[in-house]
């Protein structure tokens, strides 16, 4: 570790070669201390091949940044007196329902904004369907099955936040979107935030970043892939989802954080009171390290945690002695980290316009150390790394498929497994034959738009025709011998997604 002062020309510079050597087209950052802006700049170009540049006014998604936004709104209906941190979620929703009736009766707004219900992840059914339609959505939370018990381990999950973006409408008498924009937008003077994507392209600005991702990898794992060549997505609007549908720019972000380190003051104006921020940036649940990603990338680089925690929207940790109070956002349309060290009244965000890469991650560290007085080459470490796990996943992968049974071939004529297969978790997935090849339909999104090709068996590979999901699995169930009767989607791991039922 060099403990040489880093001067903040220097934490450009580092910011500018770590994204050429990441291979990513452009990101941004900002660094606030003391009321004072230090650095607020853009890096690189919005879009691969096309000459614009990211700036200080390029818009971007925050995707699950949006988290703390939410808390906050229910935290502003607390300190009114219309909820508690404590009451259960069927107070305002009589109607919900989780997979057991006894959890169902007790889980509260703590425990959502937490993410203390120890359910699986259910992207794929958030994101099937375009416009993203929430009261939909939250008609599957009885089937949502858990991977551990209620309250005992850290689960993270969209769906909780979706619910909690439902109760703020209940409880305030306001769409999610509009509260949003009257209670923090607004009076944050956050002129170039928006709900939705939808709402960023009737503004008629321009300035917006775009994503990328490495598609090409076949059965290695995206998340693995993160030194492979990107190419250039197309914007995708998630719709008004409260687990992370904000687009915003630094300037605005900053402002927000200024926010939070005035522990509810914005400029003279008070928005929330101080017990309630003190309350959200207090540590909740605790986070084993088994429980959390970021574990890989601490564990990775070289960097010890000793405490990690979640409270409503924020990780809570110990980073060298200090609090840190930080967010991440993962998605397609880019990726984000947001945070704010409270005892020394120090703010940040870096964006990077490429999913599924860790560069913005370890830049957050670097900043941290660098105004911390230290120097530490993180993205020289994490390009180290990845290449081990890259090589071990790509390993992994061919000892998977030279297992694979090459001799077999389907019971049955490919037309027979077509039809509409069902569950109530799931929906409805359609599978399809044309020009001799098993077509794989799940949503009107075109997210999981797929080919089926045969593995072995009655087992068929799903291939995303997007790449941004790695391969899965489909396994028929054939034992009348006329046609399938059901399927089981797995994913890449042969792990159980669910078991759909073939519809007459």
């Amino acid at each position: 570790m060099d403990t040489k002062p880093v001067s903040i020309p220097d934490i450009e510079a580092y910011i500018e070669q770590t994204l050429k050597d990441w291979g990513i087209p452009g990101g941004a950052a900002f660094i606030w201390k003391d009321g004072q802006m230090l650095s607020c700049r853009g890096y690189g170009v919005r879009a691969l091949g096309k000459p614009e540049t990211v700036n200080g006014n390029t818009i971007f998604h925050i995707a699950s940044s949006t988290k703390a936004f939410t808390a906050t709104c229910l935290g502003m209906l607390v300190d009114e007196v219309k909820a508690n941190w404590d009451d259960p979620v069927v107070k305002y929703l009589p109607d919900f329902q989780m997979y057991d009736p006894w959890i169902t009766k007790e889980v509260t707004l703590r425990d959502l904004l937490n993410h203390r219900l120890g359910l699986k992840r259910y992207n794929r059914v958030m994101f099937r369907n375009d416009p993203f339609d929430p009261n939909e959505f939250l008609q599957h939370f009885p089937y949502m099955k858990p991977f551990t018990g209620f309250r005992t381990r850290f689960g993270y999950g969209n769906e909780q936040y979706i619910l909690a973006g439902k109760l703020i409408e209940v409880i305030s008498g306001k769409p999610y979107d509009e509260f949003l924009q009257k209670r923090i937008f607004d009076p944050l003077d956050m002129t170039s935030t928006f709900p939705t994507l939808a709402h960023l392209k009737r503004s008629g600005l321009t300035n917006i970043s775009s994503g990328h991702c490495n598609l090409d990898g076949g059965f290695v794992p995206v998340g693995v892939r993160l030194l492979d060549p990107v190419q250039p997505l197309p914007p995708v609007d998630i719709g008004l989802n409260a687990a992370g549908c904000i687009w915003s720019n630094m300037e605005d972000l900053a402002r927000w954080l200024e926010f939070f380190l005035g522990n509810g003051t914005f400029r003279g104006v008070t928005l929330a009171s101080p017990q309630i921020m003190e309350e959200m940036r207090t540590p909740q649940f605790a986070i084993a390290p088994r429980d959390e990603d970021l574990t890989t990338i601490f564990n990775g680089v070289g960097l010890e945690i000793n405490m990690m925690a979640y409270a409503f929207g924020w990780y809570v940790m110990d980073y060298r002695g200090h609090k840190l109070v930080v967010h991440g956002g993962n998605f397609q349309n880019g990726n984000n980290v947001i945070g704010f060290l409270p005892g020394e009244n120090l703010a940040f965000f870096i964006f990077v316009n490429t999913y599924q890469v860790i560069a913005h991650v370890l830049l957050s560290f670097f900043v941290l150390d660098a105004l911390l007085g230290n120097r530490v080459d993180y993205s020289r470490r994490g390009i180290e790394a990845a290449k081990m796990w890259q090589a071990g996943a790509t390993q992994a992968v061919q000892g998977f498929t030279s297992s694979r049974k090459l001799d077999t071939h389907p019971s049955l004529p490919l037309e027979q497994y077509t039809g509409v297969y069902f569950s109530p978790l799931l929906g409805e997935l359609r599978i399809t034959l044309e020009a001799g090849e098993l077509l794989f339909w799940y949503g009107n999104a075109h997210n999981y738009d797929a080919t089926l090709q045969h593995w072995q068996e009655e087992t068929f590979v799903v291939y995303y025709k997007s790449k941004l999901e790695d391969p899965e699995f489909i396994i028929f169930e054939t034992g009348n011998g006329e046609k399938a009767s059901a399927l089981t989607w797995m994913e890449s791991t042969f792990s159980e997604i669910d078991r759909m039922e073939r519809l007459p």
